[in-house]
């Protein structure tokens, strides 16, 4: 798990499979901000509008933004040194399965 952070923060990887060494626990709490923010909303809709010159554009006609979900989702777990770490999940796929959005 350290070598994987290194090298997420070296930029040597973006994404890695890790298997824990024991679960602990799946961990939901409510989000501070139930909105998405405006800044970064407009950000999206100016890039999401500019047309590409060689691809079908069609999708844009239909595009929108879906709700923010309401909540964090994380895994407590330890590694296969036994050392105790939390991560966020950031993954949409994790709220659609709840439910929730």
């Amino acid at each position: 798990m350290d070598e994987l952070i290194a090298d997420a923060k070296a930029n040597k990887i973006s994404m890695a499979v890790f298997k824990p060494g024991k679960l602990i626990d799946f961990v939901c709490t409510p989000e501070e901000d139930k909105e998405w923010n405006p800044l970064q909303l407009q950000k999206i809709r100016n890039l999401s509008n500019q047309p590409d010159l060689f691809a079908d554009n069609s999708w844009q006609e239909t595009f929108r933004n879906i709700p923010k979900l309401p909540y964090h989702f994380s895994y407590r777990f330890e590694d296969a040194n036994g050392k105790a770490r939390q991560l966020r999940v950031l993954d949409w796929e994790t709220g659609s399965c709840t439910g929730i959005a």
